[in-house]
């Protein structure tokens, strides 16, 4: 899984968080969508591409909108499902990233406990086959 968000608190907190929920989910952390897009370029063909793409809708340089619309215009990349993970509640923002074609449009929580529920949703974003999760409590 990529996740690009500035704060580095809430890097820590979705990796530490994905480790515990499911440890075979890998989160890969960038500060921004311009570093999604570097490191999907930088992806040899012998290399899988994330299960999942969790964008922060407000970061410096290239932001969440902008980077889903890169990531959807994409031939290879257009196929990763993307969520938007942020701090606003804006509905003409939620509504274009519909259109763009984003998977899940996620408020950050502020509780515990909540935040447990949107790792599980992650996890099964990443879900294949032969894994399995546990239920959220």
């Amino acid at each position: 899984m990529l996740y690009a968000d500035d704060d580095i608190d809430d890097q820590e907190m979705i990796r530490d968080m994905m480790y515990e929920i499911n440890p075979i989910v890998e989160v890969v952390c960038l500060n921004n969508g311009a570093k999604v897009i570097e490191f999907l370029d930088g992806l040899s063909d012998t290399d899988s591409y994330p299960c999942l793409i969790v964008l922060d809708l407000n970061m410096p340089g290239l932001g969440g909108l902008a980077t889903l619309q890169k990531l959807k215009g994409h031939q290879t990349y257009s196929a990763i499902p993307v969520v938007m993970y942020t701090t606003s509640n804006n509905v003409q923002e939620r509504e274009y990233a519909r259109v763009l074609g984003v998977e899940e449009f996620i408020t950050k929580p502020v509780e515990t406990k909540a935040l447990e529920d949107v790792i599980h949703k992650f996890a099964s974003l990443c879900h294949t086959p032969d894994q399995t999760f546990p239920e959220a409590g």
